[in-house]
């Protein structure tokens, strides 16, 4: 059984929260906090070598387009 995945599951989990988050407290410090920490979540999948950049780039960008689009949805 391997034991990593594409695309890192952690770091979509990370940004879809943190964008989720980031849209609901928009144009506060906090929205960059929130994403800041994503992304250092991210970096450490790589770090730890776990993960290569491309499974963490995807990871992020679905995160984000489904907080994005349940945002969206839910108007």
């Amino acid at each position: 059984i391997d034991q990593y995945s594409y695309p890192s599951g952690h770091t979509a989990a990370a940004f879809s929260l943190a964008v989720t988050s980031a849209l609901v407290t928009s144009g506060h410090v906090a929205s960059t906090i929130y994403v800041l920490l994503a992304v250092i979540v991210a970096a450490s999948r790589i770090y730890l070598g776990v993960h290569y950049l491309s499974d963490v780039t995807v990871g992020a960008l679905i995160g984000s387009f489904f907080a994005t689009l349940v945002h969206l949805i839910r108007g």
